[in-house]
């Protein structure tokens, strides 16, 4: 990702590796959280109890959204 010319966050890695994940068969979803000290959000992926895109402090993180498999979409 080095290589591309814009800054990748972690809302555009996690929303494609929960994409990519789903598509090929594999339950994964997506969340959002926040922490109010110091003030920051973080999204990440949770795929059979693993987490995608993860960052130091992660545990302080409050889940303000969060977005099932597809197969439980409804």
């Amino acid at each position: 990702m080095q290589l591309l010319p814009l800054r990748i966050e972690c809302l555009d890695q996690a929303v494609a590796t929960w994409y990519v994940l789903n598509r090929h068969g594999h339950p994964a979803s997506l969340r959002i959280g926040m922490r109010l000290s110091p003030l920051s959000g973080h999204a990440w992926v949770m795929c059979n109890e693993q987490a995608f895109i993860k960052t130091p402090g992660m545990e302080d993180f409050t889940v303000v959204a969060s977005y099932p498999p597809w197969a439980e979409i409804t």
